[in-house]
């Protein structure tokens, strides 16, 4: 399982792509970004399901907490100091 791949859409999966929708009317763009977040939050979902407990442990989430962490975040969103800061 390649780590990129997790990686790069749990980071996208509650804010779909900005693409620009200057031509498109309003409530058609709404409906498309909402579609969009949701095969993202659904794709990170399954990628979640693929990883270990110890991999998610490492990324700091439960596997019960899991759906609640892609919608909404984790709790605790300090950022986290890069290795040569520790």
């Amino acid at each position: 399982m390649s780590v990129e791949r997790i990686a790069t859409s749990l980071r996208t999966a509650g804010q779909p792509a900005g693409r620009g929708t200057a031509t498109v009317p309003e409530p058609l763009a709404r409906l498309w970004h909402k579609a969009a977040a949701a095969i993202e939050r659904r794709r990170a979902l399954s990628l979640i399901g693929e990883m270990d407990d110890r991999m998610l442990r490492d990324i700091g989430i439960v596997r019960s907490d899991a759906e609640r962490a892609i919608r909404y975040g984790r709790e605790d969103e300090r950022p986290v100091p890069p290795w040569w800061g520790r």
